[in-house]
């Protein structure tokens, strides 16, 4: 039996009568709106990141639990059921307008989407995009060159870039392992993970729900499509003063989700 109140969890044992006391920085009960959980959680997150800082929002826990629910929320479901990952897009953009507008800077943003399944690293950013109709997809990825499959898969069902006039390869996530990098400093990242240009929130929300589709499932007792894998999606800004040529003046921050 679980209750809570503010901070504090209360865990009873029915059969030892025994209870013991949990206490975290906040503890929301299923009575919690998604809004709520996002203001709590995921908006000062968004605020560090247009500072110029990382941050990230971790959700763990056991299947059927609502990690996939509080991330993402629900893709045909009324507006209030948004997660946190559409709420912090939403919230990003509508505050690089404002910045474009009031402080002459000049904003860039890119997303990267990737999956881990059974310590295989996927690129389902980029293939999502296949999956996307020519006119949804960003003009930076309608030009982004395609590699061909590994040795021994031949290729099939080639197709054309309506944008280059090129023909392309399809791109397979499931038979590639992109390699987990370190830099001298400590940096760490993955080597080849495409990194894809948007300049809206609808964009990157096409390219979410696209790639959620082609995240590894399985049925279980709690859940028909549960998740088998780890998903991360990452927003980068780039922020720079109108007139600025150098590096240095451009103002970095990735949003972890």
């Amino acid at each position: 039996i679980a209750t809570t109140e503010n901070n504090a969890l209360f865990l009873k044992d029915v059969s030892s009568n025994r209870a013991n006391e949990f206490y975290f920085d906040r503890v929301m009960d299923k009575h919690v709106q998604q809004k709520e959980v996002y203001e709590d959680v995921g908006a000062p997150l968004v605020n560090h990141v247009l500072g110029g800082y990382n941050a990230c929002c971790f959700a763990y826990g056991q299947t059927g639990s609502g990690k996939t629910y509080t991330m993402f929320g629900e893709e045909t479901g009324a507006w209030e059921k948004r997660g946190v990952i559409p709420l912090a897009v939403e919230s990003l953009f509508a505050e690089v307008q404002r910045m474009e507008m009031e402080h002459s800077v000049i904003v860039k943003m890119s997303v990267s989407f990737m999956e881990i399944y059974l310590d295989h690293v996927r690129d389902l950013g980029r293939a999502s995009l296949a999956n996307l109709p020519p006119e949804a997809r960003p003009q930076s990825a309608r030009d982004t060159p395609k590699s061909r499959p590994p040795s021994g898969r031949p290729p099939s069902g080639r197709s054309t870039n309506s944008a280059t006039g090129t023909t392309e390869e399809p791109y397979d996530h499931t038979a590639q392992s992109l390699e987990v990098q370190e830099d001298a400093d400590g940096n760490v990242k993955v080597k080849d993970l495409t990194q894809i240009m948007v300049t809206s929130a609808a964009q990157v929300m096409d390219i979410v729900k696209a790639g959620l589709n082609l995240r590894q499932t399985h049925a279980t007792q709690l859940n028909d499509v549960s998740s088998r894998s780890h998903t991360v999606f990452t927003l980068t800004i780039a922020q720079q003063r109108s007139g600025a040529r150098l590096d240095s003046d451009t103002v970095v921050g990735r949003l972890n989700l």
